[in-house]
């Protein structure tokens, strides 16, 4: 991964060098071709990343009350407020349940020598139910052989966290007046319609698809090595920290702030209701905004080039008749900002 994002740097930087030698990069840094051929010569260090995924330690269930290893339990909502699974070598299913009230959690496998090897409890404590897997022996070839499946009915208000590795999850119609934490390496994801008060996610070597995302207050992901698609997105704001990543969002609201560094972005706003930052290092940026949008555009790169498609014009001060700014701050960096 990181020998095929040095090939992606230093191709970045030719396009860089022959599009915007004389334009945007000579305005703002009054760089020479001497500079840029230097640079050129020397290569781009990747440097370290912004974002490295950590695994997160497993919580110790075995001195857990009322630990159970039942293939099949059954929960009553005023036992917890939290869920958190800790999960790998899985497919995850989160889905509506048809009791009201009641919880209930499945564990089945299909291969008999790695359900001998197979650890799996369950447990409340402190307000939380906890639900974790093991493969201690063979480890499964693919996720679809063993499956959880827990079914949350629809006035569970409380909070998620799930944590899972080499695994494949879907989360639907979830609505949380709690906070919502994912955790996830090497996994797959799909989320669809999804609310709740904060929601944070890490993501490492993950394809995430996320559709019809709300938070009462804030979005905040961070990733590396993954790919991500984000289709309808409402907060008060949205964060991000990306590296090595590929993220395209479509039909943002709130305002929407991140960080990148060998990233490609796409980003398509369905409306400005917020402020747009941008900081980016040797990445690609392609950003799809309202026409007529409300925004004053502030920018600054170094050996970047930018290409302004819209009617958004750059200002240092506070203009009284656009509501938002729109910044950028960029580094070996290709940013195109398109009117839709």
């Amino acid at each position: 991964m990181k020998k095929s994002f040095r090939i992606f740097a230093i191709t970045l930087l030719a396009a860089v060098m022959i599009s915007a030698i004389g334009v945007a990069v000579v305005r703002h840094d009054n760089v020479t071709y001497s500079d840029m051929y230097d640079v050129f010569r020397k290569g781009i260090s990747l440097g370290e990343p912004l974002f490295q995924y950590t695994l997160p330690d497993r919580t110790d269930m075995s001195g857990f009350p009322e630990l159970t290893d039942k293939t099949y339990v059954i929960y009553q909502l005023n036992d917890f407020n939290t869920i958190e699974t800790q999960l790998e070598y899985c497919t995850l299913e989160v889905v509506g349940g048809t009791q009201k009230d009641v919880l209930t959690v499945s564990f089945g496998c299909l291969d008999d020598d790695i359900l001998d090897g197979a650890v799996f409890n369950t447990a409340v404590k402190d307000g939380t139910l906890y639900i974790q897997n093991e493969c201690t022996e063979k480890k499964p070839l693919s996720s679809d052989r063993i499956k959880i499946i827990i079914s949350i009915p629809d006035n569970y208000k409380g909070g998620y966290t799930i944590k899972a590795d080499r695994s494949d999850v879907s989360v639907t119609n979830t609505e949380s007046t709690m906070d919502m934490e994912l955790s996830l390496h090497n996994c797959k994801i799909s989320a669809e319609n999804i609310s709740a008060s904060n929601i944070t996610a890490e993501l490492g070597n993950t394809q995430a698809e996320f559709t019809n995302i709300s938070s009462h207050d804030g979005i905040n992901v961070k990733a590396s090595s993954s790919e991500i698609k984000l289709h309808g997105v409402s907060a008060q704001y949205t964060k991000g920290m990306f590296s090595s990543t590929t993220l395209n969002a479509e039909n943002i609201s709130g305002s929407f702030s991140c960080e990148s560094d060998t990233s490609k972005l796409i980003l398509d706003f369905g409306s400005v209701s917020g402020n747009i930052n941008l900081k980016a290092n040797k990445c690609t940026v392609n950003a799809f905004l309202p026409k007529g949008a409300p925004m004053t555009l502030r920018r600054e790169e170094r050996f970047s080039t930018f290409n302004n498609n819209t009617a958004i014009t750059e200002s240092e001060k506070n203009n009284k008749d656009t509501a938002y700014i729109l910044e950028t701050n960029v580094e070996f960096t290709i940013v195109t900002l398109e009117e839709k």
